[in-house]
């Protein structure tokens, strides 16, 4: 295991593009600086959230390219990423097929049903969304207003509440 400096950063936070950061590390003041790169999710195909909602795992070409990242290695540098599956886009293939098939849905798990994981920590709302209770859940921490659900329409009509910090 190496151990070293990480350098954490969007693929654009050093120009229009990743190739522009890599040409920041390349930089003969900065060789041998950062053992690690976490690159923040954007570097990925997104449609919302500074990439931190993926419709899929492929590079995005605006943000970053195959040779990008084969450059980075070539300087010894290793790559971190992200793959948080609650932080799928509503847009991609795995979303889109819970939409269509529901609890049949090889991908019904990959998304955190709100209120089956609070069961027995928390009080049903009317809106059918179970509230936890403040000693289980810092409602300080919430980025946005209101409790981070999206309700899902399954075919069968039920509406399930989904974990979703892009809600």
């Amino acid at each position: 295991m190496h151990f070293g400096t990480m350098f954490n950063a969007y693929p654009d936070s050093l120009g229009d593009s990743l190739k522009d950061t890599v040409e920041f590390l390349s930089l003969d003041e900065l060789k041998d600086a950062f053992r690690s790169f976490y690159i923040l999710p954007s570097v990925f195909n997104s449609d919302l959230d500074r990439g931190f909602s993926v419709i899929s795992y492929d590079l995005n070409r605006a943000m970053a390219g195959r040779e990008d990242l084969d450059r980075l290695r070539s300087m010894g540098i290793d790559l971190t990423f992200d793959f948080i599956l609650n932080h799928l886009s509503v847009l991609s293939p795995q979303f889109q097929d819970v939409l269509q098939n529901g609890d049949n849905s090889p991908y019904r798990h990959f998304f955190i049903d709100w209120n089956s994981f609070w069961e027995e920590r928390g009080e049903l709302g009317e809106d059918g969304v179970i509230k936890p209770y403040p000693d289980q859940f810092n409602y300080g921490n919430l980025r946005k207003k209101g409790l981070p659900v999206l309700p899902v329409r399954f075919p069968d009509g039920r509406d399930v509440p989904f974990w979703s910090e892009c809600s």
